[in-house]
C-alpha cells in the first residue's frame, strides 16, 4: 500500500473497487510533461508547514521541498526522452483560489526555484485560473504536437494540480500522477485528492514508473 493510501479508509477503498472505479488506462506513447505552479511561493521555507505559512501563507513546507527533489530527476530524463516540458504559474493579478480572491489577486512574484527553471524550447504558461488549461493556449500546443498523455507533478495536489487532471482528462489526454513529483500543504488533502483522481481522472503513478515509461518512449524516438 502506497503510503497516501493509508489515510483512505479502507471501507472507502473497497466501495470503490466494489463500484468499479480506478484501474488503469492505456498509456500513449507521445507525453509532455506538465510542472504545475513550482514556484518559490507555493514551495515557501524548508520547514514544518506550519512555520512556513507563518511567513508565506501560501507555501507547503518540508513536503514541496521533497517533491522538488524528484521534480528534478523528472525533469531530467524527460528532457534526454525529447519529451516536451510544460511549466505554469499563476498569471500577474490571477486568481486561483478563494483566499486570491480576497487579495484582489494581489501576491508576491512566481518565480521558480533554480533547481528546475525553464530552459529554452520549454512552454511556460500564466495562467488565469487554477486549471493549466484554462483561457491558455496549453490544449492548442499539445494537439499541434499530436500528444496523447500528460505526466503531471506541481502544487498543489487539491488545487491546481486538481484542476489541471480533471481539465487534461476531459480534453481526452491519459494523465499520469507522479504522486512524489506532486504536494500539498494538507496531508490529508493530499491523500484524498491522490485518491479520488486516481478513481476518476488519472493513473497515480510512482516516480519510478514515470521514469521507466519516459525512458521507453524515449527510446522510441531513436528507432530508424
Amino acid at each position: 500500500m502506497r503510503p497516501w493510501q493509508k489515510a483512505i479508509p479502507q471501507e472507502d477503498r473497497e466501495l470503490y473497487e466494489q463500484a468499479g472505479f480506478a484501474g488503469r488506462l492505456p498509456w500513449g506513447e507521445r507525453p509532455a510533461l506538465l510542472i504545475v505552479d513550482v514556484t518559490l511561493p507555493f514551495l515557501g521555507k524548508r520547514t514544518d508547514v506550519a512555520k512556513s505559512v507563518e511567513e508565506v501563507p501560501t507555501g507547503c513546507g518540508e513536503a514541496g521541498w521533497i517533491a522538488l527533489d524528484h521534480i528534478m530527476e523528472l525533469v531530467e530524463v524527460a528532457r534526454t526522452a525529447r519529451t516536451p516540458v510544460v511549466y505554469t504559474r499563476p498569471a500577474p493579478g490571477s486568481v486561483t483560489t478563494k483566499r486570491a480572491l480576497k487579495a484582489g489577486g494581489k501576491g508576491p512574484i512566481q518565480d521558480f526555484p533554480a533547481e528546475i527553471s525553464p530552459q529554452a524550447g520549454d512552454l511556460l504558461i500564466e495562467k488565469p485560473a487554477a486549471s493549466a488549461f484554462f483561457e491558455t493556449s496549453l490544449h492548442d500546443y499539445l494537439r499541434a504536437q499530436s500528444l496523447d498523455t500528460i505526466l503531471m507533478a506541481g502544487a498543489s495536489t487539491s488545487g491546481c494540480v486538481r484542476a489541471s487532471v480533471v481539465d487534461a482528462f476531459s480534453h481526452g489526454y491519459t494523465v499520469l500522477a507522479v504522486e512524489e513529483c506532486i504536494f500539498d500543504r494538507s496531508s490529508f488533502a493530499h491523500a484524498a485528492n491522490l485518491f479520488d483522481m486516481e478513481a476518476k481522472y488519472a493513473d497515480v503513478v510512482s516516480l519510478q514508473e514515470a521514469l521507466d515509461y519516459l525512458a521507453r518512449v524515449g527510446s522510441l524516438k531513436t528507432r530508424p
